[in-house]
């Protein structure tokens, strides 16, 4: 692959990610997120021109076979969604990062990371944690 090919890739907004990844759209596809039920959501915000955005990604995707049964994954394209990322952050009071993890329940905002502190044995712990 080419230079140019790279340099292309890289600011690239199309993800590429497991199937255990709920992708929303609209506004109206985050009201499972902030409704009040007993679910835990878990929302990644990422950029795909970010290197440590794809680091935390890379990390995500290790625990989701393990989480997935017992947590809604969704995740945010940040320059593709902006709207959507801004929302979140009004919803939550979570000032916007990227790359960012939200966990929700109840409608409520319950902990967050960013950059290098999204790595699996933290997160998993949390997870078990609000579960």
């Amino acid at each position: 692959m080419g230079f140019l090919s790279r340099l292309k890739d890289s600011f690239s907004t199309d993800l590429n990610v497991s199937e255990h990844w709920n992708q929303p759209e609209t506004e109206n596809d985050l009201d499972p997120i902030f409704s009040n039920n007993d679910r835990l959501s878990a929302i990644f915000k990422h950029s795909a021109a970010c290197g440590t955005s794809a680091f935390a990604l890379r990390n995500m995707e290790k625990i989701l076979p393990e989480t997935a049964g017992n947590v809604d994954f969704y995740i945010i394209e940040v320059r593709a969604q902006r709207k959507l990322s801004d929302r979140i952050a009004q919803k939550t009071g979570v000032r916007h990062e990227s790359p960012q993890l939200i966990l929700i329940k109840n409608g409520e905002a319950l902990w967050n990371a960013s950059h290098s502190a999204i790595y699996p044995a933290s997160v998993v712990k949390h997870i078990e944690k609000f579960m």
